[in-house]
């Protein structure tokens, strides 16, 4: 699996570094990565590259983050969006959230849109 920019690595690490629990990396789902995982809940640590069946998400509390270096855009809200859709179809978490976190800001995008993100730097 192709990883992602270190850029965007950074970028849920930052996040991760806010809320803490655990992060799985770069997680496969039905062919489809998924950015991070965080298990807020969690011990602290980070989980590189996780085997879709060792990830204990059933009835626990899961914030699914995706990421771009740059600007926000429609690829990464769509991504955002329906993330949380394919975590569904192989776990049943008990609350789950989504994160779209961006390197760059786009107040056009953001208002026009009434989209609340994370800018991290």
């Amino acid at each position: 699996m192709p990883e992602y920019s270190p850029h965007e690595a950074r970028l849920a690490r930052a996040y991760w570094e806010r809320i803490g629990g655990t992060l799985f990396k770069e997680l496969k789902v039905h062919g489809r990565r998924i950015d991070g995982v965080i298990l807020p809940d969690g011990p602290r640590e980070r989980v590189g590259y996780a085997d879709i069946r060792s990830v204990p998400m059933d009835g626990q509390r899961v914030t699914v983050v995706q990421t771009k270096a740059g600007r926000p855009s429609f690829s990464l809200l769509g991504q955002a969006f329906f993330s949380p859709a394919l975590i569904g179809t192989c776990w049943t978490p008990g609350h789950m959230a989504t994160e779209a976190l961006c390197g760059r800001d786009d107040d056009t995008v953001c208002e026009r849109y009434s989209i609340y993100g994370h800018l991290i730097r």
